[in-house]
């Protein structure tokens, strides 16, 4: 098996100046590297990850914690974004769910085990106990989307979305509007916010109807409840894509056109969505650059404590033609 020292003969240089230029610390010459470089690939080098993890006390492992993720669209796309973010930085992603360990608990046990760099978590239930354990073993945390959590957050800017597409239905025309919200948190409560607020600077009130995120047979059901009753509203701002998606195929099939009849927004931005006719009016959620910030974050702890505990980060609204 080839070793730096064989690369190091190979190129006439020490091997100190063959690992700096291999692992791109230290100061080595830019035509230099690039020759090692070539060179290691020409004898097959391999490197021991093992030994390089012991040596610079890092296993270029990032570890997402998540309950259920997987079984929504958005969380699904998030932890896409995640890996992709990860991978660009050169760190692998193992995913700790209580369906694998039983409880958080657990899953905190198994990072632990697995000396991650870091953990993201990502829709999970997490005890400020269990953040106290992983800063004393100098585990550094980040959160995406939870704000309840003592930990730096990296979030979605809800209350903007929904208010940019609160008003682009109010542009269109649409005046009795009808939001139908997720399970009380965070996020909820900035969606609906920035719906009042929208609605509010043009003297309007609109309803607020309790409902799922991620149940489109749910969704569809209270919306078509609401329009058998009377005056019922021109305008459905739903919870998320996929409720949108059910929404308005039981709106066409109980004689409802979208939008002539009623209008229609959904929230989360998937791409699914742009292949709809009529497409989507959505609001994309910005997953890449969540993921982003979210691994900056998370490795470079340095920068932690001179950053803001929550970054916010803003998506775009997609106009379509359900409105």
């Amino acid at each position: 098996m080839t070793t730096l020292k064989d690369i190091a003969a190979a190129c006439r240089v020490s091997a100190s100046t063959v690992s700096r230029a291999l692992n791109g610390t230290g100061v080595v010459r830019p035509e230099l590297a690039d020759s090692i470089r070539a060179v290691a690939d020409r004898l097959g080098y391999q490197p021991n990850e093992v030994a390089r993890s012991l040596k610079m006390n890092r296993t270029w492992t990032i570890g997402i914690l998540h309950d259920e993720a997987v079984d929504h669209p958005f969380f699904s796309g998030m932890l896409e974004a995640l890996r992709v973010s990860a991978e660009k930085r050169g760190c692998d992603t193992v995913l700790l769910s209580r369906r694998q360990r039983n409880n958080s608990g657990n899953a905190l046990d198994l990072a632990l085990s697995r000396r991650v760099d870091g953990i993201i978590v990502v829709y999970a239930d997490v005890t400020e106990d269990s953040l106290d354990r992983l800063k004393r073993n100098q585990v550094p945390v980040v959160s995406v989307d939870d704000c309840s959590l003592p930990c730096p957050i990296v979030s979605c800017d809800y209350e903007n979305g929904t208010r940019l597409l609160t008003e682009e239905a109010l542009r269109r025309g649409r005046r009795r509007l009808a939001f139908l919200h997720g399970e009380a948190g965070t996020s909820s409560a900035r969606r609906i916010a920035g719906f009042r607020s929208a609605l509010a600077a043009h003297g309007l009130e609109g309803e607020l109807i309790p409902a799922t995120f991620n149940d489109g047979e749910r969704c569809a059901r209270l919306v078509l409840d609401r329009m058998s009753q009377p005056n019922p509203p021109d305008c459905f701002l739903l919870p998320d894509d996929t409720s949108a998606l059910h929404t308005v195929a039981a709106l066409n099939q109980a004689g409802l056109r979208v939008p002539g009849d009623v209008g229609v927004a959904g929230y989360d931005g998937q791409r699914w969505a742009r292949a709809l006719f009529p497409a989507l009016s959505t609001f994309r959620q910005p997953l890449e650059a969540i993921g982003e910030a979210a691994l900056e974050r998370l490795l470079s702890p340095r920068n932690l404590e001179n950053s803001p505990r929550e970054i916010v980060i803003s998506g775009a609204l997609v106009p379509g033609e359900t409105l």
